[in-house]
């Protein structure tokens, strides 16, 4: 997969599931993408459930969905700090959008995958924009 001169954005927040951010983190920028952490604060730096650390490149004021081509929600209980932040919703809100207008997203198809799912977090996923 070829990904250059693609702008991909990872939301970050504290105990953040370590191979939900690294891991797509890393095989993003191999591929060629850039890759822009983003967070409540940027310049913060936010730990896992481990305590790793993951430094905070924007915050959710500075970005906005048009600017990137698709979003990670890492796992862990990350996503119960970052949805408490409503410009961190209205990113993820803009990307569904976006997704709706270029024909890539069917609702009906996400639903039908999260019940497969087992019925876990809704985090972690890639979502392309285009």
């Amino acid at each position: 997969m070829q990904l250059s001169g693609k702008k991909i954005v990872i939301l970050v927040d504290n105990i953040y599931q370590e191979m939900e951010v690294w891991y797509p983190l890393y095989r993003l920028r191999e591929a060629g993408a850039d890759v822009v952490t983003v967070g409540a604060a940027a310049g913060a730096t936010y730990t896992s459930k481990l305590g790793y650390p993951v430094h905070c490149d924007k915050s959710y004021d500075e970005v906005s969905a048009a600017q990137f081509d698709g979003v990670v929600v890492p796992g862990g209980y990350a996503p119960d700090h970052i949805r408490r932040h409503a410009k961190a919703n209205r990113l993820v809100h803009d990307f569904d959008l976006l997704l709706r207008d270029q024909g890539r997203c069917d609702p009906r198809r996400r639903r039908m995958g999260r019940r497969r799912s087992g019925g876990g977090s809704q985090s972690g996923h890639l979502a392309k924009t285009r």
